[in-house]
């Protein structure tokens, strides 16, 4: 068997392969072109040294070659997370997770699929490009995303999937489109109240959903029904199909989207298939609904106090008024709040201010400015 493996950030010179690929008798390796700086990773992938956006690998010759023989598409999480892992999803367990999305979202021929995420991400291929190809909608290719293009392309559109992460919509800076429909995702990273706020008032007559999985999940885990009041951390339920545990405080799955092998730079491969998997993430119930506390590596202790940082940092940035991205830390026994972003001297006082207005055990001891580290996403790097 052949695999398609690339490591390229363009679309547009990889669909018609990839759709060769998805739909004949051939196995998938996509992976962030980051991750050529990681000699001995991009080695095994490509051991003949190619140099064009893509080429056909034998499953002998290739890391899979200790795996029983199958079709799969292989992926990679972003590693901001602990150490990357490869992810190998059957062809069996993508369709279930575009099929799940289609059912829930009631997608038809009739959508125009955007493809904002990239393709190496779980998000961009199989929400968005293997939607497209198994249910026949069109498939709109952007290899770089920018408010600009974004609403040149969408005034042409009647029907939209709009797939976008928190970090899109932040930088969406154009007049409302009234007249366009469809529905759009928003996952990747915390989804504010805001952001679905904003939303709702450029696209009024659309729909808006917040999703919420990982790559090892392909990605579906919950997601939410369409949106009439946002709320922060918001992930929903369990989609149908989809098993959840919360052990601990941390959210479990068990999926037929899930993946069939995982490994890691430490570890041989390892068969995940039907076990229930640790996200990581810590979450809440309420209102019979789940929200996203905080991953769990970084949950802080202060004073014998559990903080739960992504929670504290949210009721930091409720109508602030302006953007700004921020991080709590502990550096000496001291709770330090992380802050990116070109801030006025008036926003800096907001800021200041708004920190002394917390209660005691979530205050900060010190404010610092700093420059975060991002994935392809543009999600923070923890």
């Amino acid at each position: 068997m052949k695999i398609l493996v690339s490591f390229c950030m363009s679309k547009s010179s990889l669909l018609d392969n990839l759709t060769l690929a998805w739909k004949g008798n051939f196995s998938i390796a996509l992976f962030n072109p980051a991750l050529k700086s990681h000699e001995k990773f991009y080695t095994t992938w490509n051991p003949a040294n190619h140099k064009n956006d893509f080429w056909f690998l034998d499953w002998e010759d290739s890391p899979l070659s200790k795996l029983p023989m199958q079709e799969v598409v292989v992926l990679c999480t972003s590693g901001t997370t602990g150490y990357m892992r490869e992810v190998v999803l059957t062809k069996e367990a993508c369709r279930f997770n575009v099929q799940t999305i289609k059912q829930h979202l009631s997608l038809d021929e009739s959508f125009n699929i955007l493809g904002l995420p990239p393709l190496f991400h779980s998000f961009g291929l199989n929400i968005c490009f293997f939607q497209a190809l198994e249910n026949k909608n069109n498939y709109l290719v952007f290899d770089k995303f920018s408010s600009a293009a974004l609403e040149v392309t969408l005034k042409e559109q009647n029907r939209v999937l709009l797939p976008l992460v928190p970090q899109m919509i932040d930088v969406l800076s154009f007049e409302p489109l009234r007249d366009l429909e469809g529905v759009s995702i928003v996952g990747g990273d915390i989804v504010t109240a805001e952001h679905i706020k904003k939303l709702k008032h450029l696209f009024p007559k659309m729909k808006h959903t917040i999703g919420y999985g990982m790559t090892e999940a392909g990605p579906v885990i919950t997601h939410t029904d369409f949106l009439d009041q946002p709320q922060s951390g918001l992930i929903g339920l369990p989609l149908p199909g989809v098993k959840t545990a919360v052990i601990d405080g941390v959210l479990h799955f068990s999926s037929p989207g899930q993946a069939k092998y995982l490994r890691d730079a430490r570890n041989e491969w390892e068969l995940v298939e039907k076990k229930f998997l640790s996200t990581g993430d810590m979450v809440k119930e309420r209102n019979n609904q789940l929200y996203f506390q905080s991953r769990l590596k970084d949950v802080l202790k202060r004073k014998s106090e559990t903080l739960f940082p992504r929670e504290i940092e949210l009721l930091i940035k409720e109508n602030l008024g302006f953007k700004v991205d921020l991080r709590l830390s502990m550096k000496d026994s001291q709770l330090v709040l992380n802050v990116e972003g070109h801030l006025s001297v008036r926003e800096w006082f907001i800021l200041r201010k708004r920190c002394s207005e917390l209660p005691s055990i979530f205050c900060p001891d010190l404010i610092e400015s700093v420059t975060f580290k991002r994935n392809a996403l543009g999600k923070i790097a923890s």
